[in-house]
């Protein structure tokens, strides 16, 4: 997901025609669900263009904008996970005050429409009076309407519109999704390579494993959609041995998990696997083939989610599995 993410994001920069350099994956703060990101821009980027390469970055299908804080918890939780204060010293944040506005404090916004009621202000901001700085030539003493983080503390200051920063924190917030989850089984066939002592030779060894655990799909206004995680579906056994994320799915399954357009499915679809032997973790890939059913209580309502199919997998060259599965899943 990180290297998708990645790969999403600088083609969009560069459609854009700016150079940004964005930390490996989002992060969510648990309180309100949203993800935040904080992109670097050495050589520069003001604060309209930051805001254009917020609305034009995606994360788990949804667009972003420049971070809006209403609270000293959203904003130390910002500073504390996007790299601390001196890293994001400069950054851009969403507020910004209209033309016309009583300076130096007066109708300050967020781009949201959030109501703007908390504030942490460095000690001598705002005070609308440029002193220099940045990587544009402004003259000083120039009105200041816009916002960023300064000081390498976590507080704020106004600059100018015009000016140039060094970088921005991009804030996501994906709609609620509705999880349903319930029991599911395994039975796979895993097939190690073995090393025979006696004959020298390297052999397959097959064994044959049961696992009960726990299955989760995700869904959103009737379709499948990802959780936080990245995954469309996930499987976890009662041990915590084994973990599935399906992180891809074919246009299939989009098309015929919609709850409208018929009561059974198909769920086909790849991710990445882990599964721990002695202590030891074995990451590797995935790949579902399954259908299922919608099943309906007396008033026409779902009720619960029935899964089976078969499950292939594998990592590099520690070893391959193949099986079925089965699942009931509630909301």
């Amino acid at each position: 997901m990180k290297k998708w993410y990645l790969v999403g994001l600088m083609a969009e920069l560069m459609m854009l025609g700016l150079v940004g350099v964005a930390q490996a994956a989002p992060v969510q703060w648990a309180t309100n669900g949203h993800y935040y990101d904080a992109i670097a821009f050495p050589s520069g980027i003001t604060w309209e263009d930051a805001k254009t390469v917020a609305e034009n970055s995606t994360y788990l299908g949804v667009k972003g904008h420049l971070a809006t804080i209403t609270s000293m918890d959203e904003n130390s939780f910002i500073v504390d996970n996007l790299g601390g204060p001196f890293a994001l010293n400069t950054f851009f944040l969403g507020g910004f005050q209209p033309a016309g506005s009583p300076e130096p404090a007066g109708n300050w916004q967020w781009i949201t429409g959030e109501t703007w009621s908390f504030t942490n202000w460095h000690p001598d901001a705002p005070n609308n009076l440029y002193s220099g700085g940045g990587t544009i030539a402004l003259p000083y003493g120039i009105s200041e309407e816009v916002l960023h983080f300064w000081g390498n503390n976590g507080t704020w200051n106004d600059v100018p519109l015009a000016s140039g920063w060094y970088g921005l924190i991009v804030e996501y917030e994906p709609p609620p999704f509705t999880k349903w989850a319930g029991a599911a089984s395994f039975n796979l066939t895993f097939t190690n390579p073995h090393y025979n002592e006696k004959s020298k030779n390297t052999e397959l060894k097959k064994s044959k494993e049961a696992f009960t655990g726990t299955a989760e799909v995700y869904i959103l206004e009737e379709e499948l959609t990802l959780n936080e995680k990245g995954c469309y579906v996930s499987f976890f056994s009662e041990d915590g041995n084994m973990t599935f994320c399906i992180k891809e799915i074919a246009s299939v399954s989009t098309y015929y998990f919609k709850r409208t357009t018929a009561d059974t499915f198909y769920l086909i679809g790849t991710g990445v696997s882990s599964i721990t032997e002695d202590g030891e973790v074995f990451e590797g890939v995935v790949n579902l083939d399954s259908s299922g059913s919608f099943q309906k209580d007396i008033s026409g309502q779902l009720s619960s989610i029935a899964i089976s199919g078969q499950i292939v997998g594998g990592s590099n060259y520690d070893f391959v599995f193949s099986g079925s599965f089965r699942a009931t899943l509630t909301k």
